[in-house]
């Protein structure tokens, strides 16, 4: 499955750096508007997809909030 990551952080440049290159992270860039970044990752199955979200973004930095868009 797809999904679409929006992040609202001050570290979003570390999140985009941290992430990119990642095995299931497509594209992950720095965004102007309501969020501070955009990731757009490829997982099997929700658990995989909310494990990433809480290990690798949530719980590493500060972070005001995400949302996961995913696509149908």
């Amino acid at each position: 499955m797809r999904a679409y990551i929006l992040v609202k952080s001050r570290e979003a440049e570390n999140i985009v750096k941290h992430v990119r290159g990642m095995e299931n992270v497509r594209f992950a860039d720095l965004v102007y508007g309501g969020y501070d970044a955009v990731i757009v990752v490829e997982f099997e199955g929700l658990e995989r997809l909310g494990r990433f979200v809480m290990e690798e973004i949530r719980n590493r930095f500060k972070v005001e909030e995400t949302m996961t868009l995913i696509v149908v």
